[in-house]
């Protein structure tokens, strides 16, 4: 492969690919938790935040992961700033 190739693609790979964490506003508020009950004494927490736009976008975690990975908060950021519904 031609170095400056090698050396243009990962330049760009770098420009290209910003964390997660730069994406999320440093003013951002989480949505409260809420609960869904099961019964017998069962509960499952979610956060959902009402836009006005559809679909709804639904992320579902992987089991017992946490609700606040930066990938979900990055999907949520993105959703109530451009008016679509989300639930985590």
């Amino acid at each position: 492969m031609d170095s400056r190739l090698a050396t243009s693609t990962a330049t760009a790979s770098k420009s290209t690919h910003r964390r997660p964490n730069a994406l999320i506003p440093d003013d951002y508020e989480p949505i409260p938790v809420q609960f869904l009950d099961l019964g017998a004494g069962r509960k499952i927490a979610y956060r959902k935040y009402e836009g006005t736009k559809q679909p709804t976008l639904l992320y579902v975690p992987g089991f017992f992961a946490s609700m606040n990975l930066p990938k979900t908060v990055v999907i949520e950021v993105w959703a109530r700033q451009h008016g679509y519904s989300n639930i985590r």
